[in-house]
């Protein structure tokens, strides 16, 4: 059904918009400040999300995982609280170095192999920037641990959706150049399928090797239409 839907959403607004039947580049104030109210909100919505996973789900993931102790565990929680904090800031300012570096030869990759910035934005640099967590979902994923799989994956998107975006708002704010919650109707599409889609393989349980293939040639699809969109 996406393979089917997506190249008519796609080739009605490439009309529209050579057309100039509507503006992707749009400058409205009234719309800068719906984007910090709505920002605002999601960032609330965000806390307490993580405020409900920490206080009410503690105990539920407590209960559910007591019997199952290894020695992988045993090692990993030998880990002081401070050796802990000091590794993750560690690691975050080096992620902060290799995405300054990431984000100025983007650029240079327009230039050379013709992308375009949005292509660049939504596929290349995610795949890249989220490799770690990408790596460690299909891990436990092969592990046939797919509830740790899927929940790395959700949180992860809902991170970017209810905290990262939001946070680029208000920053974007403070620097003089505004950034919207605006999107083109292709992302919005792609985003409401993408919902739908995880909302059907998550209820019924089970997963295979055709839905795996199955949800890489939707991503494929999606790629193809940012690219050439």
């Amino acid at each position: 059904v996406v393979g089917l839907i997506l190249p008519t959403v796609f080739e009605i607004l490439r009309e529209a918009h050579n057309a100039q039947g509507f503006k992707l580049d749009v400058t409205d104030n009234a719309l800068d400040k719906y984007s910090l109210g709505v920002a605002g909100v999601l960032i609330v919505v965000y806390l307490l999300s993580l405020l409900y996973t920490l206080k009410t789900k503690k105990d539920d993931e407590r209960i559910k995982q007591a019997p199952v102790i290894s020695e992988s565990n045993e090692k990993e929680s030998t880990w002081s609280l401070k050796k802990a904090f000091l590794v993750l800031a560690g690691s975050t300012l080096f992620l902060i170095y290799m995405s300054d570096l990431l984000v100025g030869s983007v650029d240079h990759v327009i230039e050379k192999f013709h992308f375009s910035a949005t292509f660049l934005g939504i596929i290349l640099i995610p795949i890249l920037s989220d490799v770690a967590e990408h790596f460690v979902a299909v891990v436990q994923a092969y592990k046939n641990k797919m509830d740790l799989s899927l929940s790395i994956s959700f949180e992860s998107a809902s991170q970017i959706a209810l905290f990262v975006a939001p946070l680029l708002i208000f920053i974007s704010f403070f620097m003089g150049k505004e950034m919207t919650l605006f999107f083109s109707p292709f992302e919005v599409v792609i985003l409401g399928l993408s919902v739908y889609i995880v909302n059907q393989i998550s209820e019924d349980g089970e997963s295979n090797w055709l839905e795996g293939v199955q949800l890489m040639v939707v991503y494929i699809i999606a790629a193809m239409g940012f690219y050439l969109l």
